[in-house]
């Protein structure tokens, strides 16, 4: 069967206090064997789950809350539009049950595929659970249990956790929370804030990224994609995996490229990455090129990157000034803070010249030299972004809103 919902929004505020499935637009699809499009469809009300203490897991997302079927997600956004300011999803949870939460999807089950385009969310997401339990949130999408394509889309709202119970994994992401089957993010962005404050240790790894908090299992393509979010962690757990763009990977192979993270991270604990934390399994390749770090890492160790994998790292900066530890990865430069801000495009010296280079080399060598999976894509060229004074993707979004 097929479902389309088209040109559909809802101003109304949904509230449930017994979990299961909520979205803005529709809590949950037919089944498997179904197949639902959204598009051009968009949720301006709030969201919320006042108190959960039931078994039922909280399946939550700004446009549909759980989808067993192939899913298609175009044009659409979750932007919360009140008087007062009210957090766009807002869940107290008590259960036992799992909490998945995205701005735009809460879970996309092991059954069928993902497609997500030209879409957004500009909802802020709050929240607290004092429960043990398992615990994904994303900017877009909270969890996706089989393969997704992320393209041309971004988020803007801030993500606050708090936790008091020993949750079995804690995962929190610009884009995605835990993505765990191949999947492609690409021309996409976070600017939103990530937040987690546990005041006991999860039983597992938990882990924050920019971009995903967690990818596992076959292949993960991140590129032309950006996080500018700022990110903090306070709480007991030294098993906690913080990065700019990556939190934690552990899959066949890796692929991040023409990508950059400009934002600073505060951690109390240990294991904090400019970039990401990137464990391949059965003797895979990380491969990562043409990415940048910019920013200020507040902790006791700061590393630009952790690979304990079989690595391909080239092109790849972080700013000196940061004084990041490279843990004698090689591929690797330091650029001053002055010619990471240096608009001369013909400066061999500048970051935006060695980008631009490289973007160039790549694209004309075919990034199905890298990958046949990325045979239909091509790099996006850098330019100067005035805002922030450093290089950023040349692409806008803006145009979806």
């Amino acid at each position: 069967t097929s479902l389309i919902i088209e040109e559909s929004s809802n101003y109304g505020t949904i509230t449930n206090n017994l979990g299961s499935n909520l979205g803005g637009l529709l809590g949950r699809d037919n089944g498997s064997t179904s197949a639902l499009t959204i598009t051009n469809s968009h949720n301006y009300g709030q969201i919320k789950i006042e108190k959960n203490e039931a078994t039922t897991g909280s399946y939550i997302g700004g446009l549909i809350g759980r989808s067993y079927g192939t899913l298609t997600i175009e044009e659409s956004s979750n932007e919360i539009k009140t008087s007062n300011d009210e957090v766009g999803i807002n869940v107290i949870h008590k259960g036992t049950g799992l909490v998945e939460v995205g701005g735009l999807l809460g879970e996309k089950s092991e059954n069928e595929n993902l497609t997500l385009k030209k879409s957004y969310n500009m909802s802020d997401i709050e929240i607290n659970a004092d429960s043990d339990t398992f615990i994904s949130i994303g900017g877009l999408v909270g969890r996706s249990l089989n393969s997704s394509k992320i393209e041309e889309s971004y988020n803007t709202g801030n993500i606050n956790l708090s936790t008091t119970g020993s949750a079995s994994r804690e995962l929190v992401g610009g884009i995605i929370g835990a993505n765990e089957i191949g999947s492609i993010i690409n021309r996409t962005y976070n600017l939103g804030n990530l937040t987690l404050n546990s005041s006991k240790a999860p039983d597992k790894i938990c882990a924050i990224g920019g971009l995903s908090a967690n990818a596992t299992t076959d292949t993960h393509y991140i590129l032309n994609s950006y996080n500018r979010g700022e990110i903090s962690y306070t709480g007991e757990n030294d098993n906690v995996r913080i990065s700019g763009l990556v939190g934690y990977t552990y899959t066949n192979s890796i692929f991040l490229l023409n990508s950059y993270n400009n934002s600073n991270i505060s951690n109390n604990a240990i294991n904090t990455n400019g970039i990401g934390y990137l464990e391949s399994k059965d003797n895979n390749v990380t491969y990562i090129n043409n990415v940048y770090f910019n920013g200020n890492i507040n902790a006791s160790d700061k590393f630009l990157l952790k690979a304990n994998a079989i690595y391909d790292i080239k092109n790849t900066y972080y700013k000196k000034e940061a004084n990041l530890q490279v843990s004698n990865i090689s591929g690797v430069e330091s650029i001053t803070e002055a010619n990471m801000k240096n608009t001369n495009g013909n400066d061999s010296n500048s970051l935006l010249y060695k980008l631009n280079t490289n973007v160039g080399a790549l694209n004309n060598q075919g990034l199905s030299n890298i990958s046949e999976d990325l045979k239909d894509y091509t790099l996006v060229d850098w330019i100067i972004d005035s805002s922030i004074g450093y290089p950023t993707l040349n692409f806008n979004l803006e145009s979806n809103e």
